[in-house]
């Protein structure tokens, strides 16, 4: 089904000369499988995606979810164009995409209207204050130079289905932005959609896995499932009773609706004579919401690659606008630079000789896997030896100071070389730790690829095409493995100065250099040294809590008064909530809850409550740490070697992997049991060393708050001098379970006044009702130095994207950027005090 084509562009009356205007006057060949199409347009040597985004669905979610407070001082409202923009900018710093367009609805899908005219009927008009923010969102596209797209009598959908149609037919990946669940049909092998929920800021991923496990059916099934269930935001009547489990499972077991309807004298009779009675209206369903992936659009596909924009053009639109924190949030993005990115071709590849090859080179790139080492000193060519050999025959370079080595998370180099009696001199930069630091806390994570595209603006993919061999490699280019990890030298060398020069700008290579990449060889040598274990303690302390969970096991069933298996929860809730007759918990799908937190409120009500609980603590012991820890002994040296994580954390903190060091139990009398099979060789002790108290201690010499300072000098515990102002009693009557208590919000969250005020307050009353707290002293003058620390802090509440710590880490401001108006109202109204104590978290760290 074809439409006439009219004007689209950037939602405006007049052309703009950029892509994607579909005009009769502008007749370039249409779309068709034997064009180049939209995705070969987007064909360049550094990128194979394609960003796909349903403008209309995105600009509603953003004027729904944000407030019409959100007005220019010339009385503009923005909260619309805001939001777009905002989503608009993420999209293009976590995808890296090479190709964006934004498709619009224009006019009434009359084709649809002419099946069923009361499709879509009953809706809302569309708000003025939505429709006078459209031209707006067509002046920020058409700035950024982002194409748009729009036709007459078409949905964006349609407009969606068919760009992703052509994109795939050039082996394009796409991504696919929206709110409307009717995209999901898109799904497939390379069709990915982003979905918004709530706002735009809370989004869900969805491949055809995701698609399966949540709506039960298959994307191909996807229009087969609406129809049967119907679809309320279209107004298209379901089956009445035909939710979205009993559309899947009839789907799933019939196929689709005709075979679903012909066999409808097989099921229950209210399902029979349900889907006999509107078997014409699940059809009509099913053809309205199949997506028309045939529309007729006059492209010019050579343009579709996103291009670089003026930035002074942009300044001035989003000064205009007032968009200062987006407008800073762009300028970080630097998207333009993609144009003039560093290559990632990979021009040679030869075989490493010996370490003459590297004469005059004082910078080299490394890169590995499990068979091959690449080395990168100029760009383009790679030499690439066998894993086995490397470290020996590379011993001398990697051992040179004056040589800079630059690596991708050099820790695992440090380890294979440590193994091999080396030791690693003159790390330059580590581009994992580099990106970490540049980035701290990002969801897309920081892999040479994401890092790549990130500071790159390429993808790492794209470029396989063969390098060109010099005469001395004996090499196969048959074989990716060893081409992957020379492409990988390659652009760990390309990518280095990038963020060297990003690092440099940011105040942050010297915290790079003097703390975060030496920590490199510092963690490498705790990995391999390892710790440590007395197996056969570990393993009669394993069989004790095997018996003592029998024990319990036994105990359980005997109070149930019959055998059953106490790990099976629909067995479990038989036995409490009918059974026993206890009072019901919180309701779940397959019945009321049994987890810890619900036991808890039913303790006293009957034994085997207690009973249960200490078994499931026992087993979360075995099961969880004495048995985990002996897997994980190494049989040779009897000792366990964890991976400490140095870019997880965003705080700057260690973490640490197989085994989760700091999940091993601290407090009771099991937790010190499991300790203890950490011992020391014969002739030496375990040294445990802690900063007290760290943060409150840098919070002090922050603030110069003289009651802070006065406690450290004098020795106090200020967990415990808190306590006692907190509960108005004698600090030598503060109790451990007084000082336990989570006070630290307290301390950070500012004075008596203000956002801060209340959430201490809130603490207080809690802690008051809980505690029984007498006395709840005011704080605004016995406190002025910290509150005013924090009013110094508060800035990080208006928006400012990055927190800066004394210690030159940096840390995005969570919220202060978010488009979700009850998101940011939760960073802004119950998360300021986190935000201003990071810089104490950060500087302690």
């Amino acid at each position: 089904m074809r439409a006439k084509p009219h004007v689209a562009s950037l939602l405006q009356t007049k052309p703009t000369g950029r892509l994607l205007n579909v005009s009769p006057k502008n007749t370039k060949k249409p779309v068709g499988k034997s064009d180049r199409s939209v995705a070969a347009a987007t064909a360049s040597s550094n990128a194979r995606k394609v960003l796909l985004l349903d403008g209309h669905s995105l600009a509603f979610r953003a004027f729904f979810a944000l407030p019409d407070t959100l007005v220019t001082s010339s009385g503009q409202v923005t909260n619309a164009v805001y939001g777009f923009t905002a989503m608009l900018i993420k999209l293009l710093a976590d995808e890296r995409p090479q190709g964006v367009v934004v498709c619009f609805d224009k006019g009434v899908p009359q084709f649809r209207v002419d099946r069923y005219a009361e499709y879509k009927a009953g809706r809302a008009a569309t708000p003025d204050l939505f429709k006078q923010q459209l031209p707006l969102i067509g002046e920020v596209l058409e700035t950024l130079r982002v194409p748009a797209v729009e036709l007459e009598g078409y949905e964006a959908d349609d407009l969606l289905a068919t760009l992703t149609k052509h994109a795939r037919e050039e082996e394009f990946e796409v991504i696919i932005v929206t709110g409307d669940r009717d995209i999901l049909q898109l799904v497939r092998d390379g069709v990915s959609v982003i979905m918004t929920r709530r706002g735009i800021s809370d989004v869900i991923r969805y491949d055809a896995p995701t698609v399966l496990e949540r709506y039960g059916i298959p994307p191909e099934k996807w229009t087969d499932f609406v129809a049967l269930k119907g679809e309320t935001s279209d107004n298209l009547p379901g089956v009445p009773g035909i939710g979205d489990k009993t559309a899947a499972q009839l789907i799933n077991k019939y196929g689709d609706i005709e075979s679903v309807i012909a066999h409808a004298d097989e099921l229950t009779p209210k399902l029979r004579d349900g889907i006999k009675a509107h078997a014409n209206q699940v059809r009509v369903n099913k053809e309205l919401g199949r997506l028309l992936d045939d529309v007729s659009l006059d492209l010019d596909p050579a343009n579709l690659r996103l291009e670089p924009w003026d930035d002074e053009v942009v300044r001035k639109l989003f000064t205009s606008l007032e968009f200062r924190s987006l407008h800073e949030r762009l300028k970080e993005l630097k998207l333009h630079a993609a144009a003039v990115s560093p290559s990632l071709e990979l021009s040679s590849i030869s075989d490493f000789v010996s370490e003459k090859d590297l004469r005059g080179s004082e910078t080299v790139a490394f890169a590995w896997s499990e068979e091959w080492v690449a080395l990168c000193d100029r760009p383009g060519e790679a030499r690439v030896l066998p894993f086995s050999e490397a470290i020996h025959r590379l011993a001398g370079c990697l051992k040179d100071p004056n040589r800079r080595k630059i690596a991708h998370d050099a820790k695992l180099l440090y380890r294979s070389a440590l193994t091999a009696g080396v030791e690693i001199q003159g790390l330059h930069c580590d581009t994992k730790i580099a990106s970490y630091l540049l980035e701290p806390g990002s969801a897309s994570g920081y892999t040479l690829t994401d890092t790549v595209g990130r500071y790159l603006g390429v993808s790492m993919d794209a470029d396989k095409a063969e390098p060109q061999t010099g005469e001395q490699t004996s090499l196969s280019f048959s074989e990716d493995e060893k081409s992957r990890v020379c492409r990988e030298a390659v652009a760990v060398r390309a990518v280095a100065p990038v963020v060297e020069e990003r690092l440099r700008n940011q105040g942050i290579w010297e915290l790079a250099t003097s703390l975060e990449f030496p920590l490199v060889e510092v963690l490498a040598r705790m990995e391999h040294n390892g710790i440590l274990v007395d197996r056969d303690y570990l393993e009669k302390l394993n069989a004790d809590f095997g018996q003592k969970m029998a024990t319990l096991e036994r105990t359980v069933q005997e109070l149930a008064g019959e055998e059953f298996n106490v790990n099976s929860n629909p067995q479990l809730q038989r036995i409490l909530f009918e059974k026993l007759s206890l009072p019901k918990t919180r309701k779940i799908k397959t019945g009321y809850s049994t987890d810890a937190a619900e036991l808890e409120k039913l303790a006293g009500t009957h034994p085997i409550v207690a009973s249960l609980l200490e078994y499931r603590e026992v087993s979360k012991l075995k099961n969880g740490f004495t048995e985990m820890l002996l897997a994980l002994i190494d049989p040779e040296g009897h000792r366990i070697h964890t991976t400490y994580e140095q870019t997880t954390a965003a705080t700057g903190r260690l973490s640490s992997i197989a085994p989760n060091l700091q999940n091993v139990p601290i407090r009771g009398e099991a937790g010190r049991q499991i300790r203890r099979a950490f011992i020391a060789p014969p002739d030496h002790v375990l040294l445990s060393a802690d900063y007290s108290q760290i943060e409150l201690r840098v919070l002090a010499h922050l603030s110069e708050d003289e009651t802070f300072c006065q406690a450290f000098a004098q020795g106090h515990d200020f967990h415990a001098m808190i306590a006692a102002k907190v509960y108005g009693i004698a600090l030598a009557d503060v109790t451990s379970a007084m000082r336990n208590v989570d006070l630290w919000s307290f301390t950070t969250a500012g004075s008596g006044n203000g956002r801060g005020g209340k959430l201490c307050r809130s603490l207080l009353c809690a802690v008051s009702q809980s505690e029984g707290v007498s006395h709840v002293p005011g704080r605004e003058g016995e406190d002025r130095r910290l509150h005013d620390h924090h009013v110094r802090a508060a800035p990080l509440s208006a928006g400012a994207p990055l927190v800066q710590f004394p210690a030159a880490r940096v840390r995005r401001a969570d919220g202060a950027q978010c488009a979700d108006s009850r998101e940011r109202r939760r960073h802004y109204q119950e998360g300021d005090d986190r935000r201003r104590r990071r810089p104490a978290e950060g500087t302690g760290c």
